[in-house]
C-alpha cells in the first residue's frame, strides 16, 4: 500500500510539473536616460492593473513553460520605480497632482533563443489627459551553472521593467506629457 501511495504522489508531481512565479526582486535604477530634470512637474504615478490572478508567461510560440506572474504586483512595482525615477529627476510626486499616470503591465512573454532566456514585457501608460502609449522592455541572460531558474526569473524580471522605464524616459511623447503641466 505504501508503494502505491508513493507511486501516485511521484506520478502526480511529474504530470503537474513545476510552476515558477516570476517577480522582480528589485528594479535597477535607470542611468543616463531621458531628461536630467523634471523640475516643476507634479505628477501622481499609480498602478491601474486590477487582475492579480496568475498570468501564464508563454514563449513566443505560445507554449506554457511553467512561469506565471502577478501582473498587479508587477504593475505596482513598475509604478513605484517610475515614480522614483521621476522624483530623482526633480518631479514632485503628489496625490493632488494635476497629472496622473496609470501604469499597467499588459503582457509578459518568455521567448527562448537557444540557451538564452529572455523576458519581454509590455507596459501601458495612461495619462489623465487621455493620452496613452505602450512601452516594451526586454532583457536576456544565459542561465548559468550556479543560478537557479527561479533566481534568473527574478533578476530578469527586474531588468526588463527597468528597460521599459528607460524606453518611457527616452520617449519625447512621454517627456512632453510630463512637461505640459
Amino acid at each position: 500500500m505504501g508503494r502505491i501511495a508513493a507511486l501516485v504522489i511521484s506520478c502526480t508531481m511529474l504530470c503537474t510539473g513545476c510552476v515558477v512565479t516570476a517577480h522582480p526582486d528589485r528594479i535597477p535604477p535607470v542611468r543616463d536616460a531621458g531628461p536630467a530634470s523634471f523640475s516643476g512637474t507634479a505628477v501622481l504615478v499609480q498602478s491601474v492593473e486590477q487582475d492579480a490572478s496568475p498570468y501564464p508567461i508563454l514563449t513566443s510560440t505560445g507554449v506554457d513553460v511553467g512561469f506565471v506572474a502577478d501582473r498587479k504586483a508587477w504593475s505596482r512595482q513598475t509604478a513605484e520605480a517610475l515614480a522614483g525615477e521621476l522624483a530623482r529627476r526633480g518631479a514632485q510626486i503628489r496625490t493632488t497632482a494635476p497629472l496622473k499616470l496609470g501604469v499597467a503591465v499588459t503582457s509578459i512573454a518568455l521567448p527562448q533563443t537557444g540557451k538564452n532566456n529572455q523576458f519581454t514585457v509590455n507596459v501601458r501608460i495612461t495619462a489623465s489627459s487621455g493620452w496613452s502609449k505602450d512601452y516594451q522592455g526586454s532583457a536576456e541572460a544565459v542561465t548559468g551553472m550556479f543560478e537557479t531558474v527561479d533566481g534568473m526569473s527574478h533578476r530578469l524580471s527586474g531588468i526588463v521593467l527597468s528597460q521599459a522605464i528607460r524606453a518611457m524616459l527616452e520617449d519625447p511623447e512621454f517627456v512632453g506629457q510630463l512637461r505640459k503641466r
